[in-house]
């Protein structure tokens, strides 16, 4: 194939750089289009696109494959850098062209591209293994906090003898991606490509992480079943007014709101009759009681059949705990994604501005990391205060240990949550956490014992407990310490991750 690079947009400069990476800088929006020309087909099915790309934070890129047929019809799918794209090739395609679409500015580094084509009708070998996990998300190099939670067990599951595979559900049907992530392979695929993945992994049984109707319907259709195992994590199982701390902004909030009502309802309708046991092949863990007895169930209307409670694991071999210094009471540390107000961001840069007038302010850095929409606005009340630290990045789980040793608190107020994973990982390295009493927060830390604890929308209280840490040296130290072992005894990875392969062999046992 003949490749040829083409710039649209006067704006537009090109350079290679010193690794032959491609270089694009621009200021005005703009299209850049990597051409490869006479497609040769003799049966084509399958073309595979791979490249990776560093994207300016300030630039906004869409990745576009455009496939050309001799009449000049065009279809277009979407790829993405860091992973295989394999996109299904039109009988009558002669060419493809990738296109960038940049809008705002900034710098987009692009590697060199490869292609490879496939002739049969799967486009690769499916990875063996025991277990099939289906989600919704899975971190990638490029959104490392999509369900890191999974990722923690899986990686646990295979220091214990389990293979497993991940199926991301996605809903483009002309392309499947693959990538692998710290170990863990992960193939993203539309349902039609379900019971392939399923049956040529190999896979025993299936465990599910969110289910919703599509992928119910999807692994229902297997033959022959699968045993299947749901975590129940949230989201999937409650009511639409639960998340009402989303909807006070606007009234179009409110309206967007009702408007998943409906869907809502069909959701709890399924949950519901899965619940009671109408499926024999389906068993649940729940992370929480709190969250099963006082949401799940309350809002499904039906208590669980064949379930049980295990919260996620915690990884304490590597967020291990590591004595602090009475200084680190001085170092305050925010983790937190942006792209909902569930985790109450807001609170916490509230709770900080209520410190401004204490004496001792200035001596203490707080520290805020994260991102998602909602992080430049929720943060710009604190982003001009000289010992506030504002980064707006995703971390690795090795730099999120480092900040852990550089501070003492983990300030991580909330509005809803079934656990806490964020939270749990710092009382593992010995942070103190300040958080608020809702939900299921009070399985996991101990108000006075192993944390403090605000009542829900208490700005005051949070304030309260930070101070409280940072003019009591003695009572922070005792908190830190008793943090780590009361987090590690209640969601240590190794005892966690062996409750869970024990339920996954008891309910697969049972339906064979």
């Amino acid at each position: 194939m003949e490749r040829r690079v083409d710039l649209v947009g006067r704006t537009v400069k090109r350079r290679f750089s010193q690794e032959g990476d491609l270089e694009f800088m621009k200021t005005d929006p703009a299209t850049v289009v990597h051409g490869f020309e006479k497609i040769p087909q003799s049966g084509l099915r399958w073309l595979a696109v791979t490249f990776d790309a560093s994207v300016d934070p300030r630039l906004s890129v869409r990745f576009l494959l455009e496939q050309m047929t001799s009449d000049d019809v065009t279809r277009t799918t979407v790829v993405e850098p860091g992973k295989t794209n394999w996109v299904a090739i039109d009988r009558d395609t002669v060419q493809v062209k990738l296109h960038y679409r940049l809008s705002g500015e900034g710098v987009l580094r692009v590697s060199p591209l490869r292609l490879r084509g496939e002739t049969e009708s799967e486009p690769f070998t499916v990875p063996e293994a025991d277990t099939l996990v289906i989600s919704t998300a899975y971190p990638h190099a490029s959104h490392l906090y999509r369900h890191g939670f999974i990722h923690t067990r899986l990686r646990e599951y295979v220091r214990q003898g389990v293979r497993p595979l991940v199926h991301i559900v996605r809903t483009e049907d002309d392309v499947v991606r693959t990538y692998t992530h710290e170990g863990i392979d992960v193939i993203e695929a539309a349902p039609r490509f379900g019971e392939w993945i399923a049956r040529a992994s190999g896979a025993t049984s299936l465990l599910i992480h969110f289910l919703n109707e599509t992928i119910y319907e999807m692994t229902r259709s297997y033959q022959p079943r699968i045993p299947t195992i749901v975590w129940i994590h949230g989201v999937e199982t409650e009511a639409w007014y639960r998340r009402w701390f989303q909807f006070l902004d606007n009234a179009d909030d409110l309206r967007h709101a009702l408007e998943l009502k409906t869907r809502k309802e069909q959701q709890l309708g399924l949950m519901s009759r899965l619940y009671r046991g109408d499926d024999p092949y389906v068993s649940f863990v729940h992370v929480s009681d709190w969250f099963k007895t006082r949401v799940a169930e309350v809002d499904a209307k039906q208590v669980t059949e064949r379930s049980t409670t295990i919260p996620n694991p915690i990884d304490d071999r590597h967020f291990r705990y590591q004595p602090k210094d009475g200084d680190a009471r001085f170092h305050v540390l925010s983790i937190r994604p942006y792209h909902t107000t569930k985790y109450g961001n807001d609170l916490a840069v509230a709770a900080v501005l209520r410190l401004q007038d204490e004496p001792w302010f200035e001596d203490v850095t707080f520290s805020f990391y994260g991102d998602g929409p909602l992080f430049g606005e929720t943060l710009a009340p604190v982003r001009e205060l000289p010992n506030v630290i504002v980064k707006q990045q995703f971390l690795t789980s090795d730099e999120i240990y480092a900040l852990h040793q550089e501070n003492g608190i983990f300030l991580c107020p909330t509005r809803l949550d079934s656990q806490g994973v964020s939270m749990c990982e710092a009382m593992s390295s010995g942070l103190v956490p300040v958080t608020n009493d809702v939900a299921a927060i009070a399985e996991f830390v101990e108000d006075g014992v192993s944390g403090l604890l605000a009542r829900s929308e208490d700005v005051e209280g949070l304030a309260d407990h930070l101070k409280t840490l940072i003019e009591n040296e003695g009572r922070f130290l005792q908190l830190s310490a008793e943090a780590s072992r009361h987090i590690q005894d209640r969601c240590g990875i190794d005892r966690v991750v062996r409750d869970e392969i024990a339920w996954i062999s008891t309910m697969s046992s049972s339906c064979n």
